[in-house]
């Protein structure tokens, strides 16, 4: 169920209503909150587009270095999202300034880890 109001949220940003997607999100937090982190880059683009700039601001920072499905990060799935809203003619003047900051803190943590999006590879990966 928390499947249908995340995907809920993700059409409710391309219909132009952050508030629902905003909602949506939350109760998708609420009936799944073992996938916190996909939730959290629809919740953090609603707030974003809602004029919540703080909060969305908080959320990205709170799980960049979350990894989602594997080798993808918090960072890569809010990117790829923001592009495809993007090229939907869907835009917020403070995308930028997430933009900026995701690919800022991924790239400080792919230094800092030595591997992509932060993520330490598992015993049997280290050499």
């Amino acid at each position: 169920m928390g499947d249908y109001y995340l995907d809920l949220g993700s059409y409710q940003l391309f219909n132009r209503k952050p508030r629902k997607t905003v909602a949506a999100a939350l109760k998708a937090l609420e009936l799944d909150p073992n996938n916190a982190t996909m939730i959290n880059t629809v919740l953090a683009a609603g707030c974003l587009f809602d004029g919540q700039f703080d909060k969305a601001k908080a959320i990205c920072l709170e799980n960049i270095p979350a990894p989602i499905y594997g080798n993808r990060s918090f960072s890569e799935v809010v990117l790829d999202d923001f592009k495809q809203l993007e090229e939907t003619g869907i835009t917020y003047p403070d995308m930028e300034k997430i933009k900026a900051l995701l690919t800022h803190e991924t790239e400080k943590g792919e230094h800092a880890q030595g591997t992509p999006d932060g993520i330490v590879p598992g015993p049997s990966a280290k050499k």
